[in-house]
Order: structure tokens, then sequence, then C-alpha cells
């Protein structure tokens, strides 16, 4: 159950983001890590106090390179 749960939550983040616009199969965490790294305003701080520390990087990587680092 909890990995049904976490591929849903994921299918949801890579919806919302496309709805904002975003680039292909990105989550809704890497794209506001791609602006924090852009000095642009973003919620990275926001998500990972809720998702737990370095979340959003790790989307990124993940969305950027394919795998784990």
């Amino acid at each position: 159950m909890p990995k049904y749960l976490y591929n849903i939550g994921i299918g949801l983040s890579v919806t919302l983001n496309a709805i904002l616009g975003g680039q292909p199969f990105q989550t809704f965490s890497a794209r506001n890590y791609v602006w924090y790294l852009n000095d642009k305003r973003n919620l990275v701080w926001l998500i990972d106090k809720a998702l737990g520390k370095d979340h959003c990087w790790e989307c990124f990587k993940h969305w950027k390179y394919g795998y784990d680092i």
C-alpha cells in the first residue's frame, strides 16, 4: 500500500507541474529546485520541511540524471 500511495503522489506532482507549464516528467519538487538554483521565488523550504530534508534535491537529481548520484 505505501508504494501505491508513493506512485500516486509522484503522478499528482508531475501532473501539477505539467498544468503549470513545467518540463516533461519533471515533478513539482524538481521544478522548484530549478527555480532555487536560478535564484527565483520557490517553495523548496516548504516542500523540504513537509517531505523531508533534501527532498527537492533528490527529485531534481532523479529527473535530471535519471538515477540517484
